[in-house]
């Protein structure tokens, strides 16, 4: 993962980067996205992933855990020719369906609808039981790592960062979804903690959830060994 690459980036490609109004000079394929899939994200979010996949190097993949019906991952791996994409999800977000269709049947056909299939994998599991499946990326070091998962207490959302370090390339981006979030604070501060080379590169809490531009806020974790 090419981390000072994708610094650069964020400051090239969003109106007002390090603002909370920060916002893609291109929208549009975030939009529609958008507006044809349920989703909890934004154009901006969206893009601030998508940079840093546009930054993988060599063999390195993307993975996302809390992929619902694929928002984030699509916006993952749009324009991003050649980017392998995993994502795990539980299908636990049946309070927000608006329908009665499991949400892994919807996330195909979004995915598929995109054009994106053949490198997209899905991998149905909880977590940390899927941290013990065998060789969940095939054996791609994983370059970008979005956690979007439980966040119920800090503990939960901790088993979602430790478990995926052993997959983890040499250089890596963490993405924490929610970061308005306390339990995801703490969670990120008892990581970077346990791991030195773990170091906070942007911190970004929104005035509230649903915010137009980072919608419930996000950090951004650069990992180096």
């Amino acid at each position: 993962m090419d981390i000072e690459r994708f610094l650069k980036l964020l400051k090239t490609d969003f109106y007002l980067w390090g603002s909370l109004f920060a916002y893609p000079r291109d929208a549009s394929r975030y939009c529609a996205v958008l507006d044809k899939i349920q989703a909890m994200t934004t154009p901006s979010t969206m893009h601030l992933i998508n940079r840093a996949v546009a930054c993988l190097e060599g063999d390195e993949c993307y993975l996302e855990t809390g992929t619902w019906r694929g928002g984030t991952f699509i916006g993952a791996l749009l324009g991003n020719a050649g980017a392998r994409g995993y994502a795990i999800d539980d299908d636990s977000m049946n309070d927000h369906d608006k329908d009665e269709r499991v949400s892994r049947d919807v996330w195909a056909e979004n995915v598929i609808a995109f054009g994106l299939a053949e490198r997209a994998t899905y991998i149905e599991a909880p977590v940390p039981d899927v941290w013990n499946y065998h060789e969940i990326t095939d054996g791609y070091p994983v370059g970008v790592y979005l956690f979007d998962g439980d966040k119920s207490t800090a503990a939960r959302a901790l088993e979602g960062l430790y478990g995926v370090v052993p997959l983890l390339a040499e250089r890596a981006i963490i993405i924490l979804d929610d970061a308005n979030e306390m339990q995801i604070r703490l969670a990120s501060h008892a990581f970077t903690r346990k791991h030195p080379n773990a170091v906070t590169l942007i911190d970004m809490p929104t005035p509230g959830n649903c915010w137009p531009g980072f919608w419930n806020g996000f950090q951004v974790i650069a990992w180096t060994e």
